[in-house]
């Protein structure tokens, strides 16, 4: 469930959409409670997961799996205010038609926040299906270690 008060804002890169920078966005629908469409695409994975500690800061990419096959020409990648949101280094894409990639540059001993796609606001919501269903928003939070060992997601 999301947290309602969450607010989004301009961080730099605050919202990737499609294949540009964007604005931020408003205050939260629904009480912070997605209703979903049934054969909604979901997110099934990331890396870094949801919650993960010690996150290697040489990763160089964040990913997102999806339940579905996804536009490969849209994405919608979203920050929080007052939260570190990690430096884009490279434009968004698909390695395949389930996973998407944020190309960053993270710092060790550092806790970010991401959305796949905003709570708040529906015009921030790139992410969809070959269907054209958007994926609800998906907040991933994790933090970095100590040591900045340049390893990359694909582990080279």
């Amino acid at each position: 469930m999301v947290d309602a008060r969450v607010r989004l804002a301009p961080l730099g890169f605050s919202v990737i959409c499609c294949s540009w920078l964007s604005s931020a966005c408003g205050s939260g629908a629904n009480g912070g409670e997605t209703i979903l469409q049934e054969g909604t695409p979901v997110v099934l994975e990331t890396v870094p997961a949801d919650g993960e500690r010690d996150v290697d800061a040489g990763l160089n990419e964040i990913r997102a799996t999806f339940s579905e096959a996804m536009r490969p020409e849209g994405w919608s990648w979203v920050t929080e205010a007052h939260r570190s949101a990690p430096v884009v280094v490279g434009l968004p894409h698909y390695v395949d038609a389930l996973t998407a990639v944020l190309p960053v540059r993270l710092e060790p001993n550092t806790t970010y926040v991401v959305w796949v796609n905003s709570p708040d606001d529906s015009h921030l919501r790139k992410f969809e299906s070959t269907r054209g269903l958007a994926a609800p928003a998906y907040r991933i939070r994790f933090s970095t270690g100590a040591s900045n060992n340049a390893a990359s997601s694909d582990g080279s």
